[in-house]
Formats: C-alpha cells, structure tokens, sequence
C-alpha cells in the first residue's frame, strides 16, 4: 500500500498551517482524504503536491475559490510566474479592504476581505497582520471620532463571527489542561476574550468560551462544571466601572486557588484589584504562550 501521511506531516510538507489545510477542505473541498479508525485523516503524496501547488498559486494572487475545483494538473499548468492584479494580494491589502468595507458598512466585503485572509495568510499570520492592525485602527478611529458607533459595531459583528469560526476550526486533545475564557459582569466587549480564547488553543489548552458579560457566581459555577485548570477574563471597556473591582474579588472569593489570568487595553485602571486577588496580567501572545506553559 502506498504511504499515508498525517495532517501534521502535510502543513510542514506543503508550506500551509493546519489551520488553513482544514478550512480549504471543509469550504472548497479541495480535497478528500480518507480517515482511520480513530477518525483521523490520512493524506498520500498526492494531496501533499497539490496543497503545495494551491499555495503557490494562492501566493502569487489566485483567489482559493477560484482554483480550488482545479485539477492537480491543471494547477500545475497555472500561470505562477507573475502575481495576479488581485486587489487582496498582500496583508496590507487585506487590512485596506477590511477597513474600506468598514467604512461603506459593507458586512458581505468585509466578510469576504477576512475570511480571503484568513485561508490565505494561515491563523497567526491572520491574527498578528490583519486582526490585531484593524483592532488597533478601530480603537484609533473611535477615539478621534473618526469612525461612528454604526461602523465599530459592524466591524466587531463580523469579526467576532470570523474568529470564532477560526476558534473552533483549532483541535486540542481531550486530556489538555482547561482554561475557561469570558469578560466579568460589565465588559461588553468580546474581541480580546476571542483572541485569548484562540491564542489559548493554539498553545495546547482546551477552551470553554463563554462570551462576555459573566456575572462571577456563573464563572464560579462554570469553571467547577468544565474542571478547568484556569481561569482567563478581558477587560477592554469601560475603564471605570466599579462592578469590575466588586466582580474581579467575588471570582476570587468564590474560587481561591484556581489561577486567574487578565488582558485587555484597560487592565491598568484595575491594577490594584488585580494584584490584590493574585491574577497573572498578560499584555501580548508571548507573554500568554509563557505562562500558560508554566500552569500546564
């Protein structure tokens, strides 16, 4: 029988992330592998050249939906030798045409402007270069007054729909430790709590995502429930909200030695409270990957 290779083995091989080899099967069916009894997937050489070949293709400009239905010879024959005029061709693009749909209030653009990046650019490349930039310019924007409540919240509904797909598409082992993800009581805003939700998955922990808004008796309740290991809130806005304080000491009362992580762009105006119940303070992806490796 000729050799099969694993799904682990055909990201090294092929240049992609895992992440993007499964989201190409499971939207544009681009290929079919068989599965082991354990329901894992079983690749030969010839799935590995043509993830190799829609790649490249993808590289030079092609649109994954475009090409996805072609032949592994056909992709072969593929004119590669110059990039194609696709107005989605780089990263700096993709974030153009996020924030122009923004703009327009055009829900289908951006939707399409991410999801293109995200197949394209694979989950880390996705989140650190388009992600986190767009973040970055709607905070800016907000703030200068630049973009409306209509165009913030536009942008946060199909963001949030996007990384949660992303979310979900991240497999982690059964037995990995838990790590339960929400915002107290107060914090509306969700973003942060997805990214740490993502980020968490990619670095080995199972994720319960529980959204925003918790009050701290249900986080509680939820982290005996789910047997997780840790505990990890966002705190992005408001940035004077008392409740917060209030909820942050109750979650630390009702659960005394389970390890409490926070983020988010407003964690200084509760640095006090935080540091009086124990928690880790994280502000980056470096320094989350560093400490849940050493809870793990």
């Amino acid at each position: 029988m000729p050799p099969t290779y694993s799904i682990s083995a055909v990201a090294k091989a092929s240049g992609l992330s895992v992440h993007t080899i499964r989201a190409w099967e499971k939207r544009y069916g681009v290929t079919n592998p068989e599965r082991t009894d354990t329901n894992r997937r079983k690749y030969t050489l010839g799935d590995i050249e043509r993830f190799r070949l829609l790649r490249q293709a993808t590289e030079n400009g092609h649109s994954i939906g475009m090409i996805a239905e072609l032949s592994t010879e056909e992709l072969q024959n593929l004119d590669n030798t110059a990039e194609v005029q696709n107005p989605l061709a780089s990263n700096r693009n993709y974030l153009a045409a996020c924030l122009q749909a923004m703009m327009n209030l055009d829900a289908d653009a951006l939707e399409e402007a991410l999801s293109h990046a995200g197949i394209v650019l694979g989950i880390d490349r996705f989140l650190s270069e388009v992600v986190v930039p767009l973040l970055k310019e709607l905070d800016s924007g907000w703030e200068e007054r630049r973009i409306s409540i209509a165009q913030e919240h536009l942008a946060s509904a199909v963001l949030r729909t996007q990384l949660e797909k992303a979310r979900l598409t991240i497999q982690v082992p059964s037995h990995a430790p838990r790590i339960l993800v929400t915002t107290p009581s107060g914090q509306l805003h969700e973003i942060g709590a997805l990214l740490a939700a993502i980020s968490a998955a990619r670095h080995g922990w199972n994720v319960t995502y529980l959204g925003p808004n918790l009050p701290s008796d249900e986080i509680a309740a939820a982290v005996a429930k789910t047997h997780s290991n840790a505990i990890g809130l966002s705190l992005v806005y408001p940035a004077d909200d008392p409740l917060v304080d209030s909820e942050l000491l109750k979650i630390r009362e009702l659960l005394p030695t389970t390890p409490i992580i926070i983020g988010g762009r407003v964690i200084s105006h509760y640095r006090q409270t935080i540091q009086a119940i124990g928690a880790h303070i994280i502000t980056d992806d470096h320094s989350l990957k560093q400490l849940l490796r050493s809870l793990s």
